[in-house]
């Protein structure tokens, strides 16, 4: 199922209904960690690129899969069958994946939440500021930041967990159609397309952009949305340029890591572009 923001009230009653993640906002098929990325190619298969220090661009040769999303040093996905492989560094158990059916997924720093067939959220990974202690009850998104999470309930509103140092786990109130937790900040969209920020603005990372908006995500110190008119925006640091993205073209969605920005094109290529570090930002052909 695929969604744009074309239509508010659509969007108010999936929110209404618990049924609002889709392939373009949440179970995304393209994802960065910090110095690597993994993309799936229309055969489900899962290719990745950039740093391979402890496996993490390494993915199994013989699964697909229908999401992915790639952690500081590791990355996990959803198989066709719903279930959960992690692979890469393993340090506090973060890529061992927990048993049952899960919808949505998402890898943090160290840790990753999914969201498994009745609603509720698993954590597994690094949990000294309790970033991996989901809270109870039914959600429809979760995304794993740097040392905490925040997830949106069933109602549309947001709820956030473990470290909050510089408020980025207090959230605003309001409905909210995506969230995505950075290191030190977060942001989120907002029923209307509007974009939210809270927490750290040391690098104007906090620092909101105009338009409106069908998807966004954060990293270390920069973020970058697709507006609905397919075009990307992007804020805060910006030495590698990282936080400038390729114009001429539209885009489905948008994935950042700590130095580099990468998203899917139309035409479903990938763009990427900042510190190519490990080849970080030259995507290969998913064909």
């Amino acid at each position: 199922m695929k969604f744009t923001l074309n239509n508010f009230s659509a969007i108010i009653c999936y929110v209404t209904i618990g049924f609002i993640y889709s392939l373009e906002a949440y179970a995304l098929s393209l994802s960065a960690g910090d110095a690597h990325n993994c993309a799936i190619n229309n055969d489900g298969k899962v290719i990745c690129w950039g740093d391979n220090k402890s496996g993490q661009s390494t993915p199994p040769a013989d699964e697909t899969f229908i999401q992915i999303d790639a952690g500081g040093i590791n990355t996990c996905g959803i198989k066709d069958d719903s279930s959960i492989v992690c692979w890469g560094h393993n340090g506090d158990d973060r890529s061992i994946a927990p048993n049952g059916q899960f919808s949505q997924l998402s890898s943090g720093g160290a840790h990753s939440c999914a969201i498994n067939d009745n609603g509720n959220i698993i954590c597994w990974g690094y949990n000294y500021f309790e970033q991996a202690t989901a809270p109870s009850g039914t959600f429809i998104q979760v995304s794993a930041g740097g040392m905490h999470s925040c997830a949106i309930k069933q109602d549309g509103s947001l709820i956030c967990w473990g470290w909050n140092r510089n408020n980025q786990a207090t959230p605003p109130s309001g409905k909210f159609i995506q969230v995505s937790a950075g290191w030190y900040y977060s942001c989120a969209i907002r029923i209307d397309g509007s974009v939210v920020c809270w927490g750290n603005n040391e690098d104007y990372e906090s620092s909101l952009s105009d338009g409106i908006f069908i998807q966004i995500n954060t990293d270390l110190s920069h973020s970058c949305a697709v507006k609905e008119d397919g075009t990307i925006s992007c804020w805060g640091y910006n030495l590698s340029d990282q936080a400038t993205p390729p114009e001429g073209d539209t885009f489905t969605e948008v994935a950042v890591g700590n130095a580099h920005s990468c998203a899917k094109k139309n035409d479903g290529s990938i763009a990427c572009w900042g510190w190519n570090k490990y080849g970080r930002a030259t995507p290969p052909s998913l064909n």
